[in-house]
């Protein structure tokens, strides 16, 4: 059976298409970011671009996360909308003090114990370390832009774990998530 559609919603079909396809390129491209090198981005690399560029940290950490990703944006249109449209819109430098002062994260202490495979500990976001911060957020367009955060000093977080394996954290993304 097939659906005979106007060249217009056609259009608009093949659109939103498009636009799933890079929504899912995006989540691929900082799954493994954030799994294989969330430290790429340094404060060394941070305060030289600054410098070089005269631009914020949170604008240097966007282009370098771009790089990092392996992004061609002067040469690849593909890669300049996917930089555009869904890394820069991405990214923001946090005030570690707005989650140290939520009452969430400030009246949760934890002892750091052991007992067998389980472990209560406090696990630490270095400065410059990217990590998801928020929700996606879905766009006009449909568009799914992912929230990638990092401080510019670091942050530390109660964290509940087993065999080395995070079962439970007060992170950042936990604590906007809860509000």
């Amino acid at each position: 059976m097939g659906i005979r559609l106007s060249t217009i919603d056609r259009r608009k079909f093949e659109r939103l298409a498009e636009i799933m396809e890079m929504n899912n390129e995006v989540v691929g491209l900082l799954s493994t970011y954030l799994t294989d090198c969330p430290n790429f981005v340094t404060e060394e690399l941070i305060h030289n671009f600054c410098e070089e560029c005269g631009v914020p940290e949170e604008e240097a950490f966007r282009h370098l996360l771009i790089v990092a990703c392996g992004l061609n944006i002067e040469n690849n249109v593909r890669d300049r909308q996917l930089a555009v449209n869904y890394l820069m819109p991405a990214v923001r430098k946090l005030d570690p003090q707005e989650y140290r002062t939520n009452p969430y994260y400030m009246h949760l202490r934890i002892p750091q114990v052991r007992f067998g495979d389980w472990e209560l500990k406090y696990e630490k976001y270095i400065p410059y370390e990217a990590f998801v911060c928020n929700e996606i957020v879905l766009d006009e367009d449909f568009k799914e832009i992912p929230q990638i955060g990092f401080f510019d000093t670091e942050f530390s977080f109660p964290a509940v774990m087993q065999n080395n394996n995070e079962w439970m954290a007060i992170k950042p993304n936990e604590v906007e998530t809860m509000q």
